[in-house]
């Protein structure tokens, strides 16, 4: 069964949005997401100190609040991080999936890299039947050194 990928769902990623001077408290935001060329959704984002407040823009009465948390890292420095609504655990990017903002592992959502099968129909990990045919041991193995051509 395929398992649905990062790239498929649109991403709050806090590294950009502190980059692009979203964080501070106090400020309002739209944010909306596409999928080439159609609107998907719009989201109205109020930064506090510690907390993102979402507000969907097609009813403004449902609303989801994620905490922002400053995790210690070294030299005394401070890191922003989302606390995942569901597992606590802090991250970078929260996936929004089916109306809800949670981590990647709560979504079950995998990288591309780690699918084990691409488009073209080749599976990208072989398992123990892939190293057995592809192998060159066997009754024959060829021989180490140099070649013949």
């Amino acid at each position: 069964m395929k398992r649905p990928k990062v790239g498929s769902y649109p991403q709050l990623n806090i590294s950009k949005l502190s980059r692009q001077g979203f964080l501070l408290p106090g400020i309002q935001f739209d944010w909306a997401w596409k999928v080439p060329g159609i609107e998907q959704g719009n989201i109205l984002i109020q930064v506090e100190e510690e907390r993102l407040t979402l507000r969907y823009i097609y009813s403004m009465d449902a609303a989801e609040t994620l905490i922002a948390e400053h995790v210690p890292i070294v030299a005394g420095e401070k890191r922003k991080w989302f606390q995942c609504p569901k597992c606590q655990q802090p991250v970078g990017i929260l996936y929004g999936v089916s109306g809800r903002f949670l981590c990647r592992k709560c979504h079950g959502l995998v990288y591309p890299s780690q699918y084990p099968f691409h488009p073209d129909g080749f599976g990208r990990k072989t398992g123990s039947f892939g190293k057995r045919a592809f192998s060159c041991k066997g009754p024959n193995p060829i021989p180490k050194g140099p070649t013949l051509n």
